[in-house]
């Protein structure tokens, strides 16, 4: 058996080279973490995740959606039921990955199950209001945008998501109505 030391000095070195802009030693620290970690582990999940971050960076699009897809099966492969936030932090970031990638429906299919179980939780109405944006469905995105405003954790979080989400809240136009 490997000793989880090991697996989180390869993790934290991935972070520390994927923070530095060194990606791919960021990549090579988490494909080694990952070989040594045993299938169905607790943290498998979340170096899947940091592992499609680095992918996504690097700009393999397709990696990165497969780590990404398999970090949201690992957490339901522990037993995540969709309201937790371990599933609904993992659903965010494939689905805010597929915005990104060009893909808002399946970013949206994504996301579904945690707007579901947790349909007022302000990280999946962020992911929510980008992917409405990117299909042109402005007033339907600008509700989402709103609604992720509204249930910010803080103040602060909350005007760091207007700011962020400024496009979404003011409508195509910039004037605050949809079109």
């Amino acid at each position: 058996m490997i000793a989880s030391s090991d697996i989180n000095r390869l993790a934290s070195l991935g972070l520390d080279c994927w923070g530095a802009g060194r990606l791919e030693e960021a990549r090579s620290h988490y494909l080694a973490a990952l070989a040594l970690i045993d299938p169905g582990h607790s943290a498998e999940p979340g170096l899947k995740g940091q592992l499609a971050g680095v992918l996504a960076a690097l700009g393999d699009v397709e990696g990165a959606t497969a780590q990404y897809t398999q970090a949201v099966d690992g957490e339901l492969a522990l037993g995540e039921a969709d309201g937790g936030i371990a599933l609904l932090i993992a659903r965010y970031f494939l689905a805010n990955h597929l915005v990104i990638a060009g893909a808002p429906e399946q970013a949206l299919a994504a996301i579904a199950p945690s707007l579901a179980a947790k349909p007022d939780h302000w990280l999946t109405r962020v992911v929510q209001a980008e992917a409405l944006y990117a299909l042109g469905r402005f007033a339907d995105s600008r509700d989402a945008a709103e609604a992720a405003v509204a249930r910010a954790p803080s103040a602060a979080k909350a005007q760091e998501l207007t700011l962020h989400l400024k496009a979404m809240l003011e409508g195509p136009g910039g004037s605050g109505e949809a079109g």
